[in-house]
């Protein structure tokens, strides 16, 4: 079991660095994703790299950051997919990375390696590195501050002060004051129990503010510049706390425990040893013992202030969780397999992931024979591995990463289909259709359309502007398959019609899913042509 403990993580590392790679060549999903995509190619095309746009409008609601460095990814790699994810992707690793030698400092090489392991193959941090926002950079950030801030607080070292103010700029400038809300979280209550003028910590402070100052002038500059001082106090205050106080006029009204159940799937499958870590945690603080207390603090008063948002979304939470890893590592590393509750819960994990990934093969959306030969023989080996009392823990990852890669490999690209923008971008790109040659009929989101075919789409749902621009041959319109007899009553008979499958692909329903109802609830979107 030694020997298991301290060689299985290393080739694990590949297969979900891996995994995560293979999420770069997916097609951008819609509505956010995409919109931050076409915001950072406008900024590329842009002689002006401090004023954002969005389909040719000033653009006011996320920070620069990540527009910054998609947009610099676009310019050497040129306007793709993987070339939008990559700079989020080093950053997710730059977060697993951090959480390594955060954990290194206070706990055995081991437990720290196990830490990383578990940061990289969380749900979330797949699904971030597929569906990228502002969030995996700002998740990446935090956790390289906080690693710094430890440090920095062991060491009182000049060298972590500086990377320490540089690592909590990042973050401001990735989503704006969460990116310091958080590390504030993480470290705010060990300072009550630390004597900084004894350890000299003060005498460092302001180089460890100076550089947070330069490396977020950039950013506050930019807000400046595009909209004044309206700018500076958007991202300063009402963006973040004013979903609080509800200034912000953004709400969804979420549940009470909106937090608790997505952070429940989001770290899966390690919910269970989070839960542990959690509860050993608070009562080694209650105590006054422990190794640390940093991610204890920085995760439960992270996700305790986001919970307080009138508006809440799934991965308004990504900041906190690389320190769930922390705190899972210890029970998920050390001999929790004695814990009766635990092992049911892997082996219910195990049964379901199994089942999962089968069903998504074999019925969800048929693969070819050779893919469910291959699922058909994982599974095989993975219950004579549980037969063969193989650690319950080892085989849920082995399990989770199968079902990793069938949502990389088989469910996504096939779900990806009937994202029509997508499809509809592709086909004008191939077909050399330039930006004033088509017209997208109605009111509906363009986003990755845009994206994908390079142009900014003329929109309109007025018939005399319709049929102007129809007039202007050749030339096509984007639309819905039901008003594709209106489009011909008002522009004439077109000389060809294409149709494309279309559903809103993050709003997955049971319907959709079962292949037998699935026709009742796609759409078709269609190109006309004249």
């Amino acid at each position: 079991m030694k020997h298991l403990r301290e060689n299985f993580p290393t080739w694990v590392f590949a297969l979900v660095a891996l995994l995560h790679f293979s999420y770069l060549r997916l097609d951008i999903p819609e509505v956010d994703a995409a919109q931050l995509a076409e915001i950072s190619r406008e900024l590329m095309l842009s002689s002006n790299w401090w004023e954002l746009k969005f389909l040719g409008e000033p653009y006011l609601d996320k920070p620069h950051l990540l527009f910054w460095l998609s947009a610099l990814s676009m310019k050497i790699f040129g306007v793709g997919d993987w070339s939008y994810r990559f700079p989020s992707f080093l950053f997710g690793w730059l977060g697993v990375y951090s959480v390594y030698r955060f954990a290194l400092l206070y706990y055995h090489k081991q437990v720290a390696r196990t830490a990383a392991l578990i940061a990289a193959s969380f749900f979330y941090a797949y699904i971030a590195t597929y569906d990228v926002r502002a969030d995996t950079v700002l998740a990446g950030s935090v956790m390289f501050a906080c690693w710094n801030l430890a440090a920095f607080i062991a060491q009182n070292s000049a060298y972590r002060a500086v990377l320490s103010g540089l690592g909590l700029a990042l973050a401001f400038s990735a989503k704006g004051p969460i990116g310091l809300v958080a590390p504030m979280f993480v470290f705010l209550p060990a300072f009550f129990s630390l004597n900084l003028y004894r350890r000299k910590l003060l005498f460092r402070i302001p180089l460890l503010l100076l550089f947070f100052a330069l490396g977020s002038f950039p950013v506050l500059y930019a807000h400046y510049k595009q909209f004044g001082w309206e700018g500076l106090r958007f991202f300063l205050w009402k963006q973040s706390f004013g979903r609080v106080t509800g200034e912000s006029g953004w709400s969804n009204n979420p549940d009470p425990f909106f937090v608790i159940h997505t952070t429940a799937w989001a770290l899966l499958p390690y919910t269970a040893y989070v839960t542990t870590g959690l509860f050993k945690g608070i009562i080694s603080f209650v105590k006054g013992a422990g190794r640390e207390q940093y991610s204890l603090c920085g995760l439960v008063f992270t996700l305790g202030a986001l919970s307080l948002s009138k508006y809440q979304l799934p991965h308004y939470f990504y900041v906190a969780y690389p320190l769930a890893a922390v705190v899972a590592a210890p029970s998920f590393f050390y001999d929790s397999g004695n814990q009766r509750w635990i092992n049911i819960i892997n082996i219910s994990l195990n049964g379901a992931f199994l089942i999962i990934s089968l069903v998504m093969v074999m019925y969800i959306f048929p693969q070819t024979l050779m893919v469910k030969l291959f699922c058909i023989s994982c599974a095989v080996i993975s219950i004579y591995l549980l037969l063969s009392k193989f650690p319950f823990k080892w085989s849920l990852i082995l399990h989770f990463i199968l079902l990793q890669g069938i949502l990389s490999c088989c469910f996504f690209p096939e779900l990806l289909n009937y994202q029509s923008n997508s499809a509809i971008g592709k086909h004008l790109k191939g077909a050399g259709v330039k930006q004033n040659q088509y017209t997208v009929y109605n009111n509906w989101r363009v986003y990755s359309l845009s994206y994908v075919s390079q142009t900014i789409p003329y929109i309109t749902n007025v018939d005399e502007q319709l049929a102007l621009r129809c007039s202007q041959k050749p030339h096509y319109v984007i639309c819905f398959e039901e008003d594709i007899q209106k489009i011909e009553k008002i522009c004439g008979q077109p000389s060809e019609k294409l149709l494309f499958l279309h559903y809103p692909i993050t709003q997955l329903s049971l319907s959709f899913l079962l292949p037998h109802s699935r026709p009742a609830v796609v759409k078709k979107a269609a190109i006309v042509k004249y």
